[in-house]
């Protein structure tokens, strides 16, 4: 078989498989095993399949499947071969599928992955399994694997994506529906109870036309007899296949049991009276008709039908309910006040994924980066997805798309449609002012924008730098972060950053604490004033979060929080300054507290004489030097001897 034969048989069965997103990537994960192999195009231990009784692409490795893609009836999905001593291992994997099709003695079996689980091949552990299971049938046998039925062109196409695009645009081309008549004689077949009963019919085909059936072709389910007439409407769901006889199964459209259109009302119309199956039906299973003849046949019916396709489910159920909240969202504020706990609340109603950002965090964490990994003795460098791209890809799945490839090929109208009803997913970035955004973001600070996210007026993608992906950000993906102001003000964010994210502020909310008196203390006083004085002396991103004091409700869990979070916080906030700590505390002496009701006390001011027995002389610019400490029941955790209305003394002299 020459290599343009070759290449049109490959055509055929992308045709024939009829779904070239499932296709695309196969050919990405295709490329990626011939890497690990790391064998040539010429070489024998590598075999390449287009199987002609099959809907299938197979590449074959020292006699076995090593990798494959199946459209049998109407499951799709892919084949990998594994290693039988990995079994119970594998078995924790969710949701993939086993089948041990191989001879008893074959140390080999194969995993299944159905389209819907596609991102399996994404799995870490998965595809460790699956490259180390490969290396070891490269070395399995030493004869050649290739017979006649070696195709070199799928070779070509996982390696070259601009031939392999071109392979698609011709399967995609000229790929027109045809229009069926299937008869049916109901003294050999109750095709009408079928009809009746079922969502799926299952039919035979006819050797004459079993090339001429594809996928989407329409059908109108014909049945002789003395009340001859279309009692049925379809759609061939895939190719036929050879189940001891040719069959297809076809999905019902209409069931027009109850008003079938009637043989003697076709047969008026002098077009449609000359097709043979409606005249004389005998030997005739399926007959082609024309697009024209087939919307005239429906035009006589007494109901309603689907003239067209009818709605994808994904615009048809209820409205899904979006977040009354921004695409692109930060929530900032001084610590303690509730940020994190309101994503927390969001986030239990809608799928998400939660990071944290650090200093050290980068774009290929982020998106995508290349990630070195030792498979036997051998060192290869991989291509590994970051917590982003996974989130995109999940708000993708919303969408009932499996790539972004899939996504970005299809029609603008039913990308929109798609996301319109898509189901909302939470991209969660906690501390979110912690890392280099500029850095980490990337090329994602244009697609993120709401007006350039996929199925968007004016939607944008790009190709990912190191997979040379297509990629683009779905819009039912919310990045909702938070921003501790205390760490770094909004105001010295990148600027191109804040004009793609709303802010919103979230300051220390005292009526939450409004009635809440332990002992004497009234915790919604004792904040507003805390924080009155952290104003005046520092400034507003500075002060402390109600969520310091909301779940105390002894008096020793008020002093745990004032000796663990509050003064500690304060000695951040003024860099050891004791003078303003103590100023915030209302320990200084105008205020008049008794000395053991301060929190802050003096422990030592400093005078000459104390200077020269400290030192042996005195000290020049040492004059009003004062040390402090704690208040010793406070820091040694005697809480019983500290009087009760200590913390009542911060807001009431």
């Amino acid at each position: 078989m020459t290599e343009e034969e070759q290449q049109k048989e490959l055509v055929e069965r992308i045709r024939a498989i009829n779904h070239p997103e499932a296709c695309r990537i196969f050919f990405k994960v295709l490329r990626e095993m011939i890497d690990v192999v790391n064998l040539s195009e010429n070489d024998s231990k590598l075999g390449f399949s287009v199987p002609d009784t099959k809907r299938a692409i197979v590449a074959n490795l020292n006699f076995y499947v090593a990798f494959g893609i199946y459209h049998y009836r109407n499951n799709l999905s892919y084949y990998i071969i594994l290693r039988k001593s990995d079994l119970e291992r594998i078995k924790a994997i969710d949701k993939l599928q086993i089948e041990d099709q191989l001879a008893k003695s074959s140390p080999y079996l194969f995993g299944v992955i159905p389209f819907q689980d596609v991102h399996l091949l994404q799995n870490p552990l998965l595809l460790d399994y699956w490259q180390k299971c490969l290396l070891d049938v490269r070395e399995d046998a030493k004869s050649s694997t290739r017979h006649g039925f070696h195709n070199v062109v799928v070779y070509k196409a996982a390696m070259d994506e601009g031939f392999r695009e071109e392979l698609f645009r011709k399967a995609l081309e000229n790929n027109q529906k045809r229009y069926w008549v299937f008869h049916s004689n109901p003294k050999v077949y109750d095709n009408k109870s079928q009809i009746k009963e079922n969502d799926i019919v299952e039919f035979r085909v006819q050797k004459n036309v079993l090339n001429r059936i594809e996928i989407e072709d329409k059908v109108l389910f014909w049945i002789s007899g003395d009340e001859a007439g279309v009692y049925g409407v379809g759609k061939v769901l895939h190719s036929p296949y050879l189940d001891e006889k040719w069959r297809v199964d076809v999905k019902i459209l209409d069931k027009l049991v109850d008003y079938p259109i009637r043989r003697d009302v076709i047969l008026k119309d002098l077009e449609l009276s000359s097709i043979r199956v409606f005249e004389n039906p005998q030997g005739v299973t399926n007959a082609e008709i024309t697009e024209h003849q087939y919307y005239k046949i429906l035009s006589l019916s007494e109901q309603t039908l689907y003239l067209e396709e009818p709605k994808p489910e994904y615009s048809v159920g209820i409205k899904i309910q979006k977040p009354q909240i921004p695409l692109n969202y930060v929530l900032y504020g001084p610590p303690g006040t509730g940020k994190t706990y309101e994503v927390q609340q969001l986030c239990r109603v809608y799928s998400h994924k939660f990071i944290t950002f650090h200093q050290s965090f980068s774009y290929e964490e982020f998106v995508e980066g290349i990630r070195p990994e030792t498979i036997g003795d051998k060192i290869s460098y991989r291509v590994r997805k970051g917590v982003f791209y996974e989130a995109c890809l999940e708000a993708l799945r919303k969408a009932d798309y499996q790539s972004f490839e899939g996504c970005i090929t299809d029609a603008a109208e039913t990308r929109k449609a798609r996301f319109d009803r898509a189901e909302p997913v939470f991209m969660v970035i906690d501390e979110i002012n912690r890392a280099n955004i500029s850095k980490v973001l990337g090329e994602l600070i244009t697609l993120i924008e709401p007006s350039k996210r996929l199925g968007a007026e004016n939607e944008l993608w790009v190709t990912l730098p190191y997979s040379q992906e297509r990629f683009g950000v779905p819009p039912n993906l919310y990045i909702l972060g938070t921003m501790n102001s205390a760490d770094r003000s909004i105001a010295l964010l990148d600027t191109a950053l804040r004009r793609r994210f709303h802010f919103a502020e979230r300051q220390p909310n005292e009526t939450l604490l409004e009635g809440r008196v332990i002992e004497t203390t009234d915790l919604g006083r004792l904040l507003r004033a805390l924080n009155e004085r952290i104003e005046f002396l520092h400034d507003r991103d500075h002060v402390i979060g109600h969520a310091y004091l909301m779940n105390i409700d002894t008096f020793e869990q008020l002093c745990k929080a004032m000796r663990d979070q509050i003064i500690p916080l304060l000695q951040e906030y003024f860099y050891d300054d004791w003078r303003k700590i103590q100023l915030v505390l209302a320990d200084n002496d105008r205020w008049g507290k008794p000395t053991d009701c301060k929190l802050i006390q003096v422990k030592k001011q400093y005078t000459s004489s104390l200077e020269r027995e400290l030192f042996g002389e005195d000290l020049e610019n040492a004059e009003n030097v004062i040390t402090y400490e704690p208040n010793p029941a406070l820091a040694e955790g005697r809480f019983e001897d500290l009087p009760k209305d200590i913390f009542k003394w911060i807001y009431e002299k």
